[in-house]
């Protein structure tokens, strides 16, 4: 297998990985009650929250780099970005949460503590997405249709978490929804940036 082929093949593994994985973890509950780190912390999954949030990091990872490779993006605030927001996201998994409901509901009273994860997590989302929309920007100079579809992926990324947070709170379904949405921009991105306008 060339060098080429290994690549897109690496890449075509990551696109779908990330959501399919995504998809496993998280229904290994119910999202409309626990959110990722729930499931990880009072269900005794917590090595399994730890690598889904170390392997989903260096998927997309995998995945961005390539993106801003193929399109010659060097943007250097977008990329520094993009690398922290995934130092974030393994930090979230890796940092000690509440094992249970009742310690949760004690550690209330420690608000630093109690949120450090939380604010990991937003800190994850917000760098990663503030990356990628300063890229969507730059895509307009190579293909004005990608760039706006692109834009309005984003917009949906954003307005359907924050909708989701609104309607059924900090559960698994608004994590679900912004892994998913980030995965189909992702793909669309992936294929359609190839296109001339």
């Amino acid at each position: 297998m060339t060098n080429k082929k290994f690549n897109n093949f690496l890449i075509l593994f990551s696109l779908f990985t990330i959501p399919i994985y995504t998809l496993y973890f998280g229904l290994k509950k119910s999202p409309f009650e626990y959110t990722f780190s729930m499931i990880g912390n009072w269900f005794d999954y917590k090595i399994n929250f730890i690598i889904w949030g170390i392997i989903t990091a260096i998927l997309l990872f995998i995945v961005i780099v390539n993106l801003y490779k193929k399109t010659k993006f060097k943007n250097k605030k977008a990329h520094q970005l993009m690398y922290t927001s995934l130092f974030f996201l393994i930090l979230t998994v890796i940092t000690p949460t509440a094992h249970s409901e009742p310690i949760q509901e004690e550690l209330k009273s420690h608000f630093f503590y109690f949120n450090l994860h939380g604010l990991f997590a937003v800190l994850f989302g917000l760098f990663l997405l503030t990356s990628l929309f300063i890229f969507s920007r730059y895509t307009s100079q190579i293909n004005k249709n990608f760039s706006t579809k692109s834009l309005i992926l984003l917009l949906t990324t954003i307005g359907g978490s924050v909708f989701t947070l609104f309607i059924f709170g900090m559960t698994g379904i608004f994590e679900l929804f912004f892994f998913l949405s980030l995965s189909i921009f992702l793909i669309v991105a992936s294929f359609l940036i190839k296109k001339d306008p």
